[in-house]
């Protein structure tokens, strides 16, 4: 599937994780958690695969920490006009 580049880097970005994810008990049996959190704002540091923009690297300020996200899970609050 083809992906484009939507983000540059200095983008401020709302970053909003999808909700709900599979778990495993200790028997094997799958079963869903529904797990609400609240978006983040966040920077746009770069895509880590030339090749593949579906992968993010961002800075979560909240967090103080870089994290590798879907390019699904972020959206633009501001477009870095700094060069």
């Amino acid at each position: 599937m083809f992906y484009e580049r939507w983000f540059d880097t200095g983008d401020l970005i709302m970053f909003s994780p999808k909700e709900g994810f599979a778990c495993y008990d200790e028997s094997g049996n799958m079963s869903t958690i529904k797990h609400k959190t609240e978006p983040q704002i966040a920077m746009f540091l770069g895509y880590p695969n030339v090749d593949n923009f579906t992968t993010c690297e961002i800075f979560v300020v909240s967090q103080e920490k870089k994290i590798i996200v879907s390019q699904y899970d972020i959206r633009l609050i501001s477009k870095n006009t700094e060069l």
